[in-house]
C-alpha cells in the first residue's frame, strides 16, 4: 500500500515515538531494578557490610573495557554488514569474555582472602563470558532498532534480578544475594538476544576482522576513556577512604544514575541509530539535535533538581538513617548528572558524523582531567571527589557545545539555548525546595511530612512549567531553516 505523501512524516514521527517508548521501558526496568536491588541490600546489610557488593558492581562496570573495544558500535555503524563481519565480531567478543572470566577467577583464587568478597567475585566472574556471548546478537537488535524486543528482554531480566534478591535476602542476607541474581539475569539476557537475533558461529576471517577493527578501533579509545571516567572515582574512593566510604559512594552513584539513564540513555539509544541512518541518507541532523537537546534539558531539570536540593532527606527516606552520610554525595553528583543529561546527545552527534578522532581526543582529555581532579579532591576529603567531577564537566562544556555547533552546522547561541532550555523548571523547583531544605547538608533535619509535601509541590510546579516550555515554540535556526521545539 502506498502511503500518501502528507501522511509520511506523521507516520515516521509515530514510529520514532514508539521506539523511544519501548527504549524507555527497557532502560526504566533495568535502572529501577538496580536501584531496588541497592535499596533492598542497603537496608538489609548497612554500609559496613555493603563493601563487597560495591566492589562487585565496580568490577561489572569496568569489564566493558575488555569486552567491547568498539565492536558493538561498529556493527551498528558499518554500511554493508556481512556474515563474515558477524562471525569475526562473535569470535572477538567471545574470546574477550572468556579471557576476562578466566583471569578474574585466577585473581580471586590467588589474591582475595576476604570471604565475602571472594564469594561475590567468584560468582560474578562468569558475567564477562555471558556478555561476550550476547554482544553481537544485542548489537544486531540495536542496528535494526527492534526496541520492543530489547525492552521485553530487559524488563524480564530486571524482574528476575529483583525477585532473586528478595529471595536471597530472605534466605541468607549477604553479598551473595546480590551476585547470584545478577548472573541469572545476565544469562537470561544472553539467551534472549541469541534467540531473537539468531546465533552466529565464531569464525575469524582476516579480511572481515581487519575491516571491522578499523571501524571499532576508532571508538576504542573513546570507550576506554568513558568507562574509566565513570568508574575511576569509585576506585579512588575505595583506595583512599576504605570500603565503608566506597559503599556510601556506590549507593550515591547508583541512585544518581536512575534519572540520568532513564532520561539520557533512553533518547541516546534511539538517537545514535537515527543519527547514523540520517547520515547514510545524507540528511542533516542539526535541527533534530536542537529539539532533542532542549527536551532533555527540560526533563533533566524536572527529575534531578529535587534530588540535588533534598539529597540527604531522600537518602534517609529510601535507604534508611544509616546511609545519611551518602546524602551530600548524592546532591553533588546530581548537579553533575543534570548537566551531563542535558548534553547527552552532543557526543552521539559526533559519533554519528564520524568525528571519532576528535571524540577520542576529547574523551582522553576529559578522562585525564577527571582522574587528576578526583585525586586532588581525595587529598582534601570525600565530598571533594564528586565536586571535582562537577567542576571538570562544567569546564569542558563550552568546548563541547561550540564544537557540536560547528560540525552540525547550527548557531552556537541556539545550541546553548537548547542546552539551558530547562532553566525555568530548575528555578521554580529551587524556589520551592530551598526554603524547606536549605543546604543539602542539613536535609536530614526536615520532618517527613514537610519533606514529602515540598517534594510533591516542586514536582507538580516543575511539571507545569515543563509542559509550558515543551509547548512553546522556540525558533532554532539552521542555515536559514527555522524549526520549532515543541
Amino acid at each position: 500500500m502506498k502511503i500518501p505523501q502528507a501522511m509520511a512524516p506523521r507516520l515516521k514521527l509515530l514510529g520514532v515515538r514508539s521506539t523511544v517508548l519501548f527504549s524507555g521501558v527497557g532502560v526504566l526496568a533495568s535502572s529501577l531494578a538496580r536501584v531496588v536491588v541497592a535499596v533492598i541490600l542497603a537496608r538489609a546489610l548497612g554500609p559496613s557490610e555493603y563493601d563487597a557488593i560495591a566492589v562487585g558492581a565496580l568490577y561489572l562496570g569496568l569489564i566493558v573495557l575488555a569486552l567491547d573495544p568498539g565492536v558493538s558500535v561498529a556493527l551498528v555503524q558499518i554500511r554493508e554488514l556481512s556474515s563474515s563481519h558477524l562471525a569475526a565480531a562473535t569470535a572477538i567478543s567471545l574470546l574477550g569474555g572468556g579471557i576476562v572470566s578466566a583471569a578474574t577467577l585466577a585473581v580471586c583464587i590467588v589474591f582475595i582472602q576476604d570471604s565475602a568478597l571472594l564469594g561475590v567475585m567468584s560468582v560474578v566472574a562468569v558475567v564477562p563470558l555471558l556478555r561476550g556471548l550476547g554482544l553481537v546478537p544485542q548489537s544486531l537488535l540495536f542496528r535494526d532498532r527492534r526496541m520492543r524486543v530489547i525492552a521485553s528482554g530487559e524488563a524480564v531480566a530486571a524482574a528476575v534480578q529483583v525477585i532473586g534478591t528478595l529471595i536471597g535476602v530472605a534466605i541468607a542476607p549477604g553479598p551473595l544475594a546480590y551476585a547470584v541474581p545478577v548472573v541469572v539475569s545476565e544469562l537470561l539476557l544472553m539467551v534472549a538476544w541469541t534467540r531473537m537475533a539468531g546465533g552466529v558461529s565464531p569464525r575469524f576471517e582476516k579480511g572481515a576482522a581487519r575491516e571491522l577493527w578499523a571501524l571499532a578501533s576508532r571508538n576504542a579509545t573513546t570507550n576506554m576513556s568513558n568507562v574509566l571516567s565513570r568508574n575511576v572515582d569509585m576506585m579512588i574512593v575505595g583506595w583512599v577512604f576504605g570500603p565503608t566510604a566506597l559503599s556510601l559512594y556506590s549507593i550515591a552513584y547508583r541512585f544518581l544514575w536512575l534519572p540520568v539513564q532513564l532520561i539520557g540513555q533512553v533518547v541516546s539509544r534511539v538517537a545514535v541509530p537515527e543519527f547514523a541512518a540520517s547520515i547514510r541518507e545524507s540528511r542533516p541532523i542539526g535541527a533534530s539535535l536542537l529539539r532533542a537537546t532542549a527536551r532533555l534539558s527540560i526533563l533533566a531539570a524536572l527529575a534531578i533538581t529535587p534530588v540535588a536540593l533534598a539529597g540527604p532527606f531522600i537518602v534517609i527516606l529510601i535507604f534508611g538513617p544509616a546511609w545519611v552520610s551518602a546524602g551530600p554525595i548524592v546532591s553533588l553528583l546530581s548537579v553533575a548528572g543534570m548537566v551531563q543529561t542535558a548534553t547527552y546527545l552532543l557526543r552521539a552527534a559526533w559519533s554519528a558524523l564520524g568525528k571519532v578522532s576528535f571524540l577520542a581526543r576529547f574523551s582522553v582529555v576529559a578522562a585525564g582531567l577527571s582522574i587528576l581532579g578526583f585525586l586532588m579532591g581525595a587529598l582534601v576529603g570525600l565530598l571533594w571527589v564528586p565536586a571535582a567531577y562537577l567542576v571538570v564537566f562544567i569546564g569542558l562544556l563550552p568546548r563541547m557545545v561550540n564544537y557540536t555547533a560547528e560540525v552540525c552546522d547550527v548557531p552556537r547561541r541556539q545550541l546553548w539555548r537548547a542546552v539551558l532550555y530547562g532553566w525555568p523548571v530548575l528555578a521554580v523547583q529551587t524556589l520551592i525546595l530551598l526554603p524547606i531544605f536549605g543546604s543539602p547538608l542539613r536535609g536530614q533535619d526536615v520532618t517527613l511530612a514537610v519533606g514529602l509535601v515540598g517534594l510533591a509541590g516542586s514536582l507538580l510546579a516543575g511539571a507545569l512549567v515543563a509542559l509550558l516550555r515543551l509547548r512553546r515554540s522556540v525558533r532554532l535556526s539552521q542555515r536559514g531553516v527555522t524549526e520549532g521545539v515543541r
